[in-house]
């Protein structure tokens, strides 16, 4: 999800979409990702997730050197392929952190999880192509995104863990899901770009909550 709030908060800057959130946002994103990273070094329980988070730190250092200086167009497609490959990293350690549990709950938090970074990815793919970038890999990223996280909502509210708050906590991210949906069919303007960036913010918040609110299952079950 990091990976993602970081580019997307880049962009916005560029783009000079809500700018004074995202240059708040910007580095406090940063700096969760590095004491994230750190936490995660105390804890590896074995070499695979030791080996899988040295593929992050060593993807990371070039993401943040550009995206925690000044924002410039011309290194913004670097910046989104570094964040690729950063990205594809970060969901290999992800992986190899859910090896080491069998317990459906850290599933359901990871997917949970997987949702935040769905939503900003969403962002990210609209507002490049508004800062000017036509390569078609932006629209068909943004329609791909669209697919997995309403098919991933749909698997945590059937899912026979979701308690009836979680489920309603989903059903109102589906809401707003949709209406950022429809921000996007209203163009690039700022004024458009404005209102699904606080839409992804609405969501991402929610999210966050949901994310939370697995982590207690997994807790008060163990």
């Amino acid at each position: 999800m990091l990976t993602q709030r970081i580019l997307r908060d880049y962009i916005q800057l560029g783009i000079q979409v809500r700018p004074d959130i995202a240059a708040k946002e910007l580095p406090e994103a940063v700096a969760l990702f590095e004491s994230t990273m750190s936490d995660l070094k105390q804890f590896a329980p074995d070499k695979a997730v030791s080996s899988a988070l040295a593929d992050v730190e060593k993807l990371w250092k070039p993401v943040k050197a550009v995206a925690t200086a000044a924002p410039d167009r011309a290194k913004a497609e670097q910046l989104w392929l570094d964040t690729e490959n950063l990205l594809i990293a970060c969901n290999t350690l992800v992986q190899r952190l859910e090896d080491v549990s069998d317990d459906d709950g850290n599933y359901l938090v990871n997917t949970a999880g997987l949702q935040r970074m769905l939503s900003q990815r969403a962002v990210v793919f609209h507002m490049m192509r508004a800062w000017g970038f036509s390569d078609p890999r932006y629209e068909q990223g943004f329609t791909e995104t669209q697919g997995h996280f309403k098919l991933a909502m749909e698997e945590l509210i059937d899912h026979d863990q979701t308690s009836a708050e979680i489920r309603s906590k989903l059903e109102e991210v589906q809401k707003l899901f949709v209406r950022f949906e429809k921000g996007a069919q209203g163009g690039t303007n700022n004024f458009v770009l404005g209102m699904m960036a606080n839409s992804a913010y609405k969501i991402l918040n929610n999210l966050n909550d949901i994310v939370r609110m697995y982590e207690l299952l997994v807790i008060n079950k163990s």
